[in-house]
């Protein structure tokens, strides 16, 4: 994957929405993303790594304050939000929760996640009660 990103959050962020439009484009958007590395495998790596815990969370976070749309936070709700809320709640859970106190925009993006049933209580609660 790109260490790059690590050092480069808008560059993340910006090739994770690109990937994501090139997604929904057409035959040849979507083939011109084959084979090269992709952000969401990237952030998976991160949220799998306890000792990258910072930077996985630094990457949510500017995930949803650049997403250009309500489409685009969902899209961050739907992929690594996600994923730190179901696999990693031990480790990020408090911090979700923290933030989408705090934060309009984040307790939005929290209306895209899917699974809710995957996500452990008490923190399921407290986060599905927030939700716009």
């Amino acid at each position: 994957m790109s260490e790059g990103w690590a050092s480069d959050i808008d560059a993340m962020a910006a090739a994770f929405f690109a990937d994501l439009a090139a997604a929904r484009g057409d035959r040849a958007e979507r083939l011109s993303v084959l084979g090269r590395a992709r952000v969401q495998d990237w952030l998976t790596e991160l949220l799998d790594a306890p000792e990258r815990d910072e930077e996985a969370w630094s990457a949510i976070v500017r995930l949803i304050e650049v997403a250009p749309n309500q489409q685009g936070l969902f899209d961050v709700a739907a992929g690594p939000l996600e994923d730190a809320l179901q696999f990693h709640a031990d480790r990020f859970g408090e911090r979700i929760l923290g933030k989408a106190i705090a934060d309009p925009r984040f307790r939005l993006a929290l209306n895209g996640v899917w699974g809710w049933e995957r996500v452990a209580e008490p923190l399921r609660t407290k986060l599905t009660t927030l939700l716009l």
